[in-house]
């Protein structure tokens, strides 16, 4: 049926033919592979890029985690020598108007030692007048009690002796 030659050279053909097709596949593939190398190559330098701004971040990150910690630090100990400067302020301001209340009332000027010298005088008066008053009462009450005896003392001269022993103050001329 079929010659030799015309098989051979359909063999051939068709081995040129897919050849042919082979070669652009080959071709497709490598340049499908120098895109990728390029592609890859790119990629790569990108990755590099990134993960030293990574390295410089992270230093970066840690430098100033560092100053931070520095800073809070200060911070504390500057609160601290707040707080007690602020509390030996406060015993300062009290010692302050300990001193003052001291001074204003020993300073005759200022009218505290003069308030309390007048609150003392009326006070003493006040004691003096309550005094006198009694003084007054008990003086009235022995010239009541003078009267009577010497209205006792009259109507009973004859019994002297009686008299006198009941009111010593009875006396008889």
């Amino acid at each position: 049926m079929f010659s030799p030659l015309l098989i051979f050279t359909t063999n051939l053909t068709i081995s040129a033919v897919v050849d042919l097709v082979g070669k652009d596949k080959k071709d497709i593939l490598a340049v499908l592979r120098k895109s990728v190398s390029q592609r890859l190559h790119e990629l790569q330098k990108d990755y590099d890029a990134l993960r030293l701004q990574k390295e410089d971040l992270e230093t970066d990150r840690l430098r100033q985690v560092d100053l931070l910690n520095k800073t809070l630090l200060e911070k504390e100990s500057i609160y601290q020598k707040l707080t007690a400067s602020h509390e030996e302020l406060l015993d300062v301001s009290r010692a302050n108007t300990a001193l003052r209340t001291s001074l204003v009332s020993l300073d005759p000027n200022a009218g505290g030692y003069e308030s309390e010298l007048k609150s003392w005088v009326i006070d003493l008066q006040k004691r003096v007048e309550t005094q006198r008053e009694k003084l007054r009462k008990s003086q009235a009450y022995i010239k009541k009690l003078k009267a009577e005896n010497e209205s006792h003392c009259r109507k009973a001269p004859d019994e002297s002796k009686k008299v006198r022993r009941y009111n010593d103050g009875c006396r008889i001329k």
